[in-house]
């Protein structure tokens, strides 16, 4: 039952109580009291999680197992080593918060986090035969989001399918070299 459920019931309440006359009254108004509670509630939120948290919601059976059984199938399964350093991999307040986000996603369910973008920024040098000397320039990875192709193109700009602004995980879906030379996007 969510809290528009509950005061629709207790506004069902106060109306089924008012044919009973003056204790009706002292009824109805309690009822009404509750009512104004139950407006300054909080409504449980969907919690934000990361995308391979959603993925490991959406692509394992977990919806009979209890807390204890979704945790300990965390902190024991081996290929679940990013979702594992999420939950764990913090201070104990920040575990004990994430533990409860991954309950309350697999419960009321969740929005997915927008994940960081970033920009492998590769420097490179050619010779400038006018100026007869080296020059210092730079270009980016650029991937295909259609075809998984590669470019290196001189501007950061899309072209096409073409990206520049990549998440970490093509990045080094690509090549995990290329990861020492992402730089962080920040849209403004």
């Amino acid at each position: 039952m969510n809290k528009r459920e509950f005061i629709k019931t207790l506004m069902g309440i106060a109306f089924w109580g008012a044919k009973q006359g003056t204790w009706a009254r002292g009824w109805d108004d309690a009822i009404g009291e509750v009512i104004g509670i139950a407006e300054e509630l909080d409504e449980s939120q969907k919690p934000t999680i990361p995308k391979f948290v959603a993925d490991w919601i959406e692509n394992e059976d977990v919806d009979d197992f209890t807390a204890y059984e979704i945790f300990d199938f965390l902190k024991h399964e081996e290929y679940q080593d990013e979702i594992h350093k999420w939950v764990y991999g913090n201070d104990d307040e920040t575990n004990r918060e994430r533990e409860i986000a991954v309950l309350m996603a697999l419960r009321y369910g969740y929005k997915v986090e927008k994940e960081k973008k970033y920009r492998v920024v590769l420097p490179f040098t050619v010779w400038d035969g006018h100026a007869s000397e080296m020059k210092e320039s730079t270009m980016f990875l650029a991937l295909d989001i259609t075809s998984g192709e590669t470019r290196f193109p001189h501007s950061p700009a899309s072209i096409g399918d073409y990206r520049t602004d990549l998440t970490e995980s093509q990045i080094k879906g690509i090549d995990k070299r290329y990861w020492a030379f992402a730089e962080e996007v920040c849209h403004v």
